[in-house]
């Protein structure tokens, strides 16, 4: 495996180059939320692209992420973790951002690209499944799943795009169990925060999927 930093760019991510058939590439990001209704939490971002090695192909179809919060090591789910969410549509989850607010204060959402090229299809909990509270705290994680540009076969994702935000309490690590689906058929990844003395996060990446293989 092998991991550089790109210390040029306003925060510190670091690649791991260890993926063959798919080329998913997925960066993080947190920082303290400094106003608004989340004001002292902490603002995690996820970003995926696909760079089109190995004829992947540059299209994103369908993606499912699994945010949660790790417990005391890599890839281990706490179940006391907490994501705040807004609301929508009076008291569902918004959990796709579908009332389109902007940056940190959507709250915790999975969504590729613009609301009118995004369907939701599924979340754990259900929007509707029962009445939620603005602001409120949904604990150990939630679970999204939606199609993209479904009309046109998929979206372009060959520069990266924002994928999630969650709004944390402080000093949370969260990870990611993601299945993306391109052109050429359906990856899945862990990606995990880790922990580094500043409010920016570090990207841990282990991917698997049906083809893969190191690069050369």
């Amino acid at each position: 495996m092998r991991c550089f930093y790109l210390a040029w760019l306003p925060w510190a991510v670091l690649f791991c180059d260890s993926i063959a058939h798919g080329d998913f590439i997925y960066l993080t990001t947190r920082e303290p939320v400094t106003s608004g209704l989340f004001a002292g939490d902490l603002r995690h971002t996820l970003s995926v692209y696909n760079d089109g090695q190995n004829g992947s192909g540059h299209v994103l179809r369908a993606i499912t992420v699994q945010p949660f919060g790790q417990a005391g090591g890599e890839f281990l789910h706490d179940p006391n973790a907490i994501f705040y969410i807004r609301t929508w549509n009076g008291s569902e989850a918004d959990l796709s951002n579908q009332a389109d607010r902007a940056g940190d204060q959507a709250g915790s959402y999975v969504r590729f690209g613009p609301i009118d090229q995004w369907t939701l299809v599924s979340s754990d909990p259900a929007e509707n499944g029962q009445p939620f509270t603005d602001g409120q705290a949904l604990r150990g994680g939630f679970t999204v799943t939606g199609t993209v540009d479904a009309a046109a076969g998929g979206a372009d994702d060959s520069r990266p795009q924002l994928l999630a935000i969650t709004i944390t309490p402080p000093k949370q690590l969260n990870g990611y169990e993601i299945t993306a689906t391109s052109d050429t058929g359906q990856f899945t990844a862990l990606v995990d925060e880790m922990p580094e003395p500043s409010a920016v996060g570090l990207v841990g990446l282990v991917v698997t999927g049906a083809c893969l293989r190191r690069r050369r």
